[in-house]
């Protein structure tokens, strides 16, 4: 049996869920369970799966978003290859760009 996922896990075990309404302006960014269980933040060296134990790491992984900001909406030749902005429940920024996500420090 795979494992549960350590971020899915712990999100739902906090307080975020209560925080993410309504439902259908938030977006969770999921590392994967191998990602996870393996690989270590460059900052800290701590192990990712310790690290979903801080409401701070999960609270950057959730996106807000409103209606005009989400996935289908406008042209689709306008937007292919542009990044696009989006904040977190913690005040942070993201960037996407594609299928690539990135952390705006």
């Amino acid at each position: 049996m795979h494992a549960l996922n350590p971020f899915l896990r712990a999100f739902f075990r906090s307080t975020l869920p209560a925080q993410c309404n309504p439902v259908s302006n938030h977006v969770l960014l999921v590392p994967t369970t191998e990602v996870l269980l393996t690989s270590k933040d460059r900052e800290s060296n701590t192990l990712y799966t310790d690290l979903t134990g801080s409401e701070e790491f999960l609270a950057s992984h959730v996106i807000r978003i409103n209606g005009a900001q989400a996935p289908g909406n406008g042209s689709v030749r306008d937007s292919r290859g542009k990044a696009k902005q989006f904040n977190t429940v913690n005040g942070r920024t993201v960037i996407a760009k594609e299928s690539f996500v990135y952390s705006n420090k």
